[in-house]
């Protein structure tokens, strides 16, 4: 699997592990900054581990609305740095920049 950073660059994900994936987002995304890797880890509990938001707010000490933003405003942010290529995920998906990713043969509301 491999996407495009906003350098378009093409980045190869490796399907080995997560090791391999989290050393890619350390390299191309959040490098050694505390506060980025503070937001992934949200994320990642949100949509990996289908922890609550209140229970996320609970762990990192704020409150329900500033965890709904983060995680909002990181994928987002993931979004627009990287591009992904079609065959991402294994589907025939294309990424639009306005809704991320989405069927071409599906129509648009």
């Amino acid at each position: 699997m491999s996407v495009m950073n906003s350098k378009e660059a093409k980045v190869l994900l490796p399907r080995t592990g997560p090791d391999h994936f989290w050393k890619t987002i350390q390299q191309h995304y959040a490098g050694e900054d505390e506060l980025t890797w503070k937001r992934l880890a949200m994320v990642a509990l949100r949509e990996n581990a289908g922890w609550p938001i209140e229970l996320i707010a609970a762990a990192f000490g704020h409150h329900k609305g500033h965890v709904s933003r983060s995680i909002e405003g990181t994928k987002k942010e993931i979004r627009k740095r990287f591009r992904a290529e079609p065959d991402f995920l294994g589907c025939d998906a294309a990424f639009d920049d306005n809704h991320g990713f989405s069927d071409p043969d599906r129509p648009q509301s």
